[in-house]
């Protein structure tokens, strides 16, 4: 019996994995529960499944609920940058109270204390700082941002350059 839940728990997941990557978050939601009650029923508790049903909450707008499961996730997990970036989206964009930006503040800090060249939580404190009329703070860090990309492009274009150099001196046909 708790090996045909296990599948059954996979099957829902798998489902809900396709349905959210088509963009239909309602059918995704509806497989997730299932799997979810299924796991609750084995006394599991899925990481990868909650991420999932935060990030098709968050895709929802659904905020409110998207901020409990990832909070929960950030306890569970607190080195998990992903998460800790959700989460402080999930504050800044219900940010009607300043103090739900100050936590999305807060959590960019640590998240860019764990890797400061994240793009995505540079962007997120740049607009927080927008939303705080620190407009040359946001420039700073917009400068910043715009200079890694430029840099990552040159590396690729190197790269893609090299394999490309390679390809015709080997007259390698699939690449050229």
């Amino acid at each position: 019996m708790p090996m045909e839940k296990e599948m059954q728990i996979k099957e829902y997941f798998q489902d809900g994995q396709l349905f959210f990557g088509r963009g239909l978050y309602g059918k995704a939601l509806s497989s997730l529960h299932q799997a979810y009650i299924l796991s609750k029923e084995l006394g599991k508790d899925d990481y990868n499944l909650n991420l999932l049903i935060g990030r098709t909450f968050y895709a929802q707008k659904d905020y409110p609920r998207a901020k409990r499961a990832f909070a929960e996730l950030v306890e569970q997990k607190p080195d998990d940058v992903n998460v800790k970036l959700y989460l402080a989206y999930t504050y800044y964009y219900t940010r009607n109270m300043a103090s739900n930006v100050s936590v999305a503040e807060n959590l960019v800090e640590g998240v860019l204390k764990m890797n400061d060249k994240n793009i995505n939580a540079l962007e997120l404190r740049a607009d927080i700082f927008m939303f705080n009329k620190e407009y040359a703070s946001a420039l700073e860090i917009f400068e910043k941002i715009k200079s890694g990309v430029n840099n990552l492009h040159r590396i690729v274009f190197k790269e893609a350059a090299e394999i490309l150099r390679w390809c015709q001196e080997n007259r390698y046909r699939s690449c050229v």
